[in-house]
């Protein structure tokens, strides 16, 4: 509840939560296509929502994420000592992100508000996150008495696509300014 500190000054004293939930998933298929040739396939998910306190005033921060992989992958034995894998495969890990602002609920003012020596009040916020990974390899591996030589490539792409929308503020030095 709240508490005064002063005539200007009060303090306010709650509790709070953390939740979270979280369910996965996975899946792989293996395929003998031939004595010297095998293939399988894999995807893996895993969705996790979770809600916490963020600063003050009862403000929460509740996040949905979902990382996902997958991979399909095709090896192929030439000789007793030569073989050959060729893999493709995909990274994501998807997050919303929202801070709910419980000064924005009661002023509808936008902005965060800091006062120097008080806790700042938040803005409400959103942001969303995707970085995705794609990759083919190709493995070659020779054999040769004692020795084992082993080359390939990689190409892969990354992209991050990331938004956030500005963050915006009224900072003030003192009470005073205020």
């Amino acid at each position: 509840g709240n508490r005064a500190l002063s005539a200007t000054t009060s303090q306010y004293v709650s509790v709070a939560s953390l939740s979270s939930n979280e369910d996965s998933g996975l899946i792989r298929i293996d395929h003998r296509i031939s004595d010297k040739t095998n293939f399988y396939v894999r995807y893996n998910i895993d969705e996790v929502f979770s809600k916490a306190p963020s600063g003050n005033l009862l403000d929460r921060s509740q996040t949905s994420t979902a990382p996902m992989n997958g991979v399909m992958s095709l090896s192929h034995v030439f000789s007793p000592t030569v073989f050959n894998v060729v893999t493709l495969g995909f990274n994501r890990i998807w997050s919303l992100s929202h801070t709910d602002s419980r000064f924005f609920d009661t002023t509808g003012i936008f902005n965060s508000v800091a006062i120097s020596g008080y806790e700042t009040l938040n803005q409400e916020a959103d942001s969303v996150k995707a970085p995705t990974t794609y990759s083919l390899k190709d493995d070659h591996t020779l054999v040769r008495g004692l020795h084992t030589i082993k080359f390939g490539g990689e190409v892969k792409r990354v992209a991050y696509n990331y938004s956030q929308p500005s963050q915006s503020a009224l900072i003030y030095s003192s009470l005073g300014d205020f």
